[in-house]
């Protein structure tokens, strides 16, 4: 017959009480996790996303949206298929570069709201007051589709 050697570790971990304590705690914290998922609040802004987002509509307001805002919206536009790269291109400089800011002193504006149309309306005017032709012609696709998008087109 052998001896083996037994820890304080191993008594209290094989004893009943033991086993039934761990199946204890694992439905205690199962049930916590589920009533704090229950009580978690969000805000009236993202219930209102969230709804918009299940029924497959998302509107933006694209004479007031913040640049984090605005980046998001393009990218899920790229993604569904409702914008193309071409189209949104020329407002990828209406995104802040944070980096660049903060090393020279200015802060960062990725949360103060912008009019895309009266921007893209002022890049198309200095594109063809400069003869930026190209430049011109990609402001002019991202107007029309952000106003198709709006459907002021």
């Amino acid at each position: 017959m052998e001896i083996k050697p037994y820890t304080a570790l191993t008594i209290i971990s094989s004893s009943p009480q033991q086993r039934q304590v761990s199946a204890g705690a694992t439905e205690t914290s199962a049930a916590f996790t589920a009533s704090l998922a229950d009580k978690a609040t969000i805000s009236q802004a993202a219930r209102d996303r969230l709804a918009e987002e299940a029924k497959g509509e998302r509107t933006y307001d694209f004479t007031n949206i913040a640049p984090n805002d605005m980046l998001n919206a393009i990218n899920s536009l790229i993604k569904n298929g409702e914008m193309s790269l071409d189209e949104s291109s020329s407002l990828l400089a209406f995104a802040p570069l944070t980096e660049l800011n903060a090393a020279m002193g200015k802060p960062g504006s990725t949360n103060q709201p912008i009019n895309l149309f009266s921007g893209l309306e002022k890049m198309i005017a200095f594109n063809k007051s400069i003869h930026n032709d190209a430049g011109a012609i990609y402001a002019q696709k991202a107007l029309s589709a952000l106003k198709r998008l709006d459907g002021e087109y």
